[in-house]
């Protein structure tokens, strides 16, 4: 079994994932 940090590393995967989208939706907006 791996530690127990796996949470908070799925969040921060998520965290980065909305943040990459946001990114996107923003940059298509502004062309």
């Amino acid at each position: 079994m791996i530690a127990r940090p796996t949470i908070k590393t799925d969040l921060l995967n998520a965290a980065k994932d909305d943040y990459q989208a946001l990114n996107t939706l923003i940059s298509s907006l502004s062309e």
